[in-house]
């Protein structure tokens, strides 16, 4: 049967190769790049957070002022 062991071969080459096709076309990113956009998401989320509570405390500030105005 070597016939069909070059067939099966042609077979998994094509496929490979239509799989790497497919993979070419998606924007993908590597492990290390989600690595880093992953920690500066967490960092920006943090410092949101940090600004939210400033603003809030500056909110409560200026209303004190304006009902003691």
């Amino acid at each position: 049967m070597v016939g069909g062991s070059g067939l099966k071969n042609e077979v998994d080459k094509n496929l490979r190769a239509l799989a790497q096709t497919a993979l070419a076309r998606m924007e993908l990113v590597s492990r290390e790049e989600f690595d880093i956009q992953s920690e500066i998401l967490a960092r920006t989320q943090a410092r949101v957070k940090e600004l939210e509570a400033e603003l809030e405390k500056m909110t409560q500030a200026l209303e004190s002022l304006e009902k003691n105005g």
